[in-house]
């Protein structure tokens, strides 16, 4: 049932664990760096709930409003709300790889109750449309929004799944755990003259002019230089590394990286497919790269940066497949050793009821479902 959360300190049916919520825009700089420290110690979590990206989308439209659960002085679970104003619908909040939930809390199951309720409490006395896309640590917050009248997202803003290789085998088992090719190639590619460096800030526009050109080649519209720049600069230098691929000297492919929980996740690609690069596997030598160089810097996994529902049906569903009709960039990051897996379900929540009926039916016209794409284009990329 929905009732209005108002800001600030409040006690909740916990109290006698001294367990407070605080509902903000602003929580103050000590309650944010606390903030940032927790969603960077959590397994699992991702650089979408840290503060540096709610400034990041800063740039693009969005404000943020930060839920923060405390025990006694101690911040223990939350969330990060990124919304923004989308008309004809009105105040959309969006909740990516969150709520965050201390791993070290031992009642999970009464926080998991505490963020549900306080979600729909925010969802109803804040937006229009609430959207939650749970973390793998925090999957049983998404069963108890369903039971406070929130369902299942028939438009999710990430892709259902990814592939992660764990990084507490050693690099010989890594090795082992390669696709015969990319193993083979591991032995080649100095001869070949290929090497791989990071990078920084000074090949950002490097990195925009490669995207620009794999655009091209793949039919979509590339992220502009300032957009990838903006990104780099908020999350530099703790949460961010570039990865840059050279054949004899000259950079032909560039990869961001994000860091977050243990985890280094694949974020945006470039490659010039009009020279040599492809056929060497150089994406292949940057990934290698990477992913050896993350098990260096002691992350525990290496995040490929999605799956397509293709891969995700046969390896974690069991369906009957044929890898061959697989998506081309799914069949490169299964090459690595990794374990496919499904995250959990999107939720989301719009009242008033004849809103949420409205939004229904506009998937039915023409019209709606630009309106409904480009409304989950703006969620995820932050263009209008």
């Amino acid at each position: 049932m929905c009732s209005a959360t108002m800001s600030g300190d409040r006690p909740t049916a916990t109290s006698e664990r001294r367990r407070s919520v605080l509902i903000s825009a602003d929580p103050g700089a000590e309650r944010i760096a606390a903030w940032d420290r927790l969603v960077d110690a959590t397994p699992g979590s991702d650089v979408t709930q840290l503060s540096a990206w709610a400034r990041f989308r800063r740039h693009y439209g969005f404000d943020s409003l930060y839920l923060v659960v405390r025990d006694g002085s101690r911040l223990v679970a939350g969330a990060q709300v990124l919304h923004r104003r989308i008309r004809p619908i009105g105040t959309i909040g969006y909740v990516p790889f969150g709520p965050i939930v201390d791993p070290d809390v031992a009642d999970h199951a009464h926080i998991a109750a505490l963020l549900a309720r306080e979600l729909t409490a925010l969802a109803c006395g804040w937006f229009r449309m609430l959207i939650v896309q749970p973390p793998n640590a925090a999957a049983g917050i998404g069963e108890r929004l369903l039971q406070q009248g929130f369902r299942r997202s028939t438009d999710p803003l990430v892709m259902a799944g990814s592939v992660q290789v764990d990084l507490t085998a050693s690099e010989e088992r890594l090795r082992r755990n390669l696709s015969k090719s990319v193993r083979r190639w591991t032995n080649k590619w100095a001869e070949a003259g290929v090497t791989v460096r990071t990078g920084d800030h000074r090949d950002l526009p490097l990195l925009a002019d490669l995207m620009a050109r794999s655009a091209e080649h793949q039919g979509f519209t590339p992220l502009s230089e300032e957009y990838i720049t903006t990104l780099y600069r908020q999350l530099a230098p703790e949460h961010v590394v570039l990865f840059v691929g050279e054949v004899h000297g000259i950079p032909r492919a560039a990869e961001m990286h994000t860091l977050c929980g243990g985890v280094a996740k694949a974020r945006l690609t470039g490659i010039d497919r009009s020279s040599d690069a492809a056929k060497l596997q150089l994406t292949a030598a940057i990934t290698w790269t990477a992913i050896r160089w993350a098990r260096d810097a002691c992350f525990l996994r290496f995040d490929l940066g999605g799956l397509g529902e293709g891969p995700l049906s046969g390896l974690v569903d069991g369906a009957a497949h044929q890898e061959s009709d697989w998506d081309g960039g799914d069949r490169f990051k299964l090459k690595f050793g990794g374990t496919a897996f499904r995250y959990p379900a999107t939720v989301e929540l719009i009242r008033p009821w004849p809103a949420r009926r409205a939004y229904e039916l506009a998937r039915h016209s023409q019209r709606g479902r630009r309106l409904v794409e480009r409304t989950a284009r703006r969620l995820r990329g932050g263009r209008t």
